[in-house]
């Protein structure tokens, strides 16, 4: 697997939905699972439903601009909760959550509309 390198964050809780422009702290990683590239953040597990979970991607869209993106929550009782806005259906059983080495990383709303 690929590793992102990011910023720690001290303590702070994972959660990436920014407030009032301030620096969100998250955990994420870039993946590779049958050669696609991926970026996964770490989430609760509330966050993996479609009302929650499409603000969560967007939040984490500006620091993974050019990645599919899958939310995914911490095993529980053997299994771990996803979401993302492509089909993962070939691909999540290839993933777990427990082998994934997070990283603490920080994200900055960006000050402007992306371009795409």
């Amino acid at each position: 697997m690929n590793l992102i390198t990011c910023q720690a964050s001290k303590g702070a809780p994972p959660s990436i939905m920014p407030t009032n422009n301030a620096v969100a702290p998250f955990y994420g990683a870039i993946i590779t699972v049958k050669n696609i590239r991926l970026a996964v953040v770490r989430v609760a597990p509330e966050h993996t439903w479609p009302v929650t979970g499409a603000a969560m991607l967007k939040c984490a869209q500006a620091f993974f601009p050019t990645l599919p993106i899958v939310l995914l929550s911490p095993r529980v009782g053997g299994f771990s909760r996803s979401y993302a806005t492509f089909d993962l259906t070939q691909l999540i059983k290839h993933i777990n959550a427990d082998e994934i080495a997070w990283h603490a990383c920080e994200l900055t709303p960006p000050e402007h509309e992306l371009p795409f």
